[in-house]
């Protein structure tokens, strides 16, 4: 089974309605095309980019510790932790330090050695090829923030 983390853009009427709605409900709007249009997702890379953000497994008390496990939980647990909601003055502030962090300081800090210590998911850190797996996805992270940021978006983030 494959855990893959989601980052949707919600507009702050939308959010209201969404933090408040009974888990179908949410998953419901999540995967409507309204839904769908303000989305992004980094497959099994979540874990990955997170600890190499934080150089720990699960702590976010970071602004860079945010953009994978922060947010305000919100809602039902529907297998792997309830949904997570960032306001947009959050979100812009996660979006300028992942552009300040760029692409090439995140790539010279990924360490596989540490994240096979860690126990990091999806816990397949042998192959020098996954450094450009998660180079790429912290590009996804950081191209995906940016607009909800840029649109002054609030963001739920789930995990399934």
């Amino acid at each position: 089974m494959s855990m893959i983390m989601q980052w949707s853009g919600v507009s702050g009427e939308q959010v209201a309605a969404l933090l408040t709605a009974s888990s179908e409900d949410l998953w419901e709007w999540l995967e409507s095309e309204a839904g769908l249009a303000h989305t992004f997702d980094l497959d099994k890379a979540w874990h990955g980019v997170h600890a190499t953000l934080t150089g720990t497994d699960w702590a976010s008390d970071t602004v860079l510790g945010q953009a994978v496990l922060g947010g305000t939980e919100f809602g039902e647990d529907d297998g792997y932790g309830p949904p997570r909601h960032l306001p947009s003055a959050q979100v812009a502030e996660i979006a300028d330090a992942l552009d300040q962090l760029g692409t090439e300081r995140f790539a010279a800090s990924i360490d596989l050695a540490l994240l096979r210590r860690l126990d990091i998911y999806p816990s397949t850190w042998d192959d020098p090829a996954e450094v450009t797996w998660l180079t790429e996805s912290f590009e996804i992270l950081r191209a995906g923030y940016r607009p909800f940021a840029d649109q002054g978006l609030d963001v739920v983030v789930t995990l399934t």
